[in-house]
């Protein structure tokens, strides 16, 4: 289930906020766009082969609905880009969820209201039937707050977020770098099975 955002929505808020862009990515399944890569974490760039990559400002080349671009911005602009969001033009269409400002710049990834990691984990559970007490869901950032919300069984990773761990039902004894998740589970299956 593909949830883009609405290409005349995208593009209207790519010119409200072409003069702050200092960098930034938007991606569909088969084309990434790109405004100054060269600023672009690697980690985040969608560079694969079967994808053709095009660069450019992004309010002049973005000509397809993105699943979920990201925004880099100078920090300075930071609230003026948070109110263009908030317009009401905007709202019950896109959502954003805002990174680190502790650099020069920090980033917005946007996304459809609707396309959050816990409406695909309560899509996943209604098309393969699966009890809602039969779901494990694991999250340490920000992106993953609606999955632990959603869950009947959510897991915040230990080095994960506060807010995380304020909603989750469990917290895991571990991090995700010395494997939390496989120890989780293993606990989890060994006290289910003690029921």
């Amino acid at each position: 289930i593909i949830k883009n955002i609405p290409l005349n929505i995208f593009q209207e808020f790519l010119n409200e906020i072409k003069d702050y862009i200092y960098a930034g990515m938007s991606a569909t399944q088969e084309v990434v766009y790109y405004q100054n890569p060269e600023l672009i974490p690697d980690w985040m760039k969608h560079d694969i082969k079967e994808r053709k990559i095009i660069v450019g400002n992004l309010n002049e080349i973005v000509e397809t609905s993105p699943i979920n671009p990201n925004i880099f911005i100078k920090t300075e602009y930071l609230e003026i880009v948070k109110e263009i969001l908030a317009k009401v033009k905007y709202k019950n269409i896109i959502s954003y969820r805002h990174w680190s400002t502790n650099k020069p710049y920090t980033s917005f990834e946007i996304y459809r209201f609707d396309a959050t990691k816990g409406n695909a984990l309560l899509d996943l559970k209604r098309i393969l039937n699966i009890k809602e007490e039969n779901d494990l869901a694991f999250g340490d950032q920000l992106n993953e707050l609606e999955m632990i919300k959603a869950a009947f069984n959510g897991v915040a990773m230990i080095n994960g977020r506060n807010e995380l761990k304020d909603i989750a039902k469990y917290v895991s004894f571990k991090p995700s770098h010395k494997n939390g998740e496989i120890h989780f589970i293993k606990y989890f299956f060994k006290q289910k099975n003690k029921q």
